[in-house]
């Protein structure tokens, strides 16, 4: 059975993970762009911001469905499905 910690534990790794991506990303100039002046602090952190509301635009576009079932002694007495954001 899940418990409510685990639950927020596996949220709290699907919004960490894009957002450290994100800040990476953002934080690496481009290939084409080393050749051109570096970026100023005001851009890089114009960039980062629109990563990270990208990041969370597309986390509130997942979901999934998580079924719940509750045994005793073999005997099935509850299941339920919920929709997760």
């Amino acid at each position: 059975m899940v418990t409510e910690i685990q639950k927020m534990n596996r949220m709290l790794a699907y919004v960490t993970t894009p957002v450290a991506i994100a800040a990476i990303v953002a934080l690496q100039p481009a290939s084409s762009a080393r050749a051109q002046a570096p970026a100023s602090p005001d851009q890089m952190v114009a960039a980062l911001k629109k990563n990270l509301a990208d990041g969370q635009a597309k986390l509130r576009q997942y979901e999934w469905v998580e079924p719940t079932s509750i045994s005793l002694k073999g005997e099935e007495k509850s299941r339920k499905q919920q929709r997760v954001y």
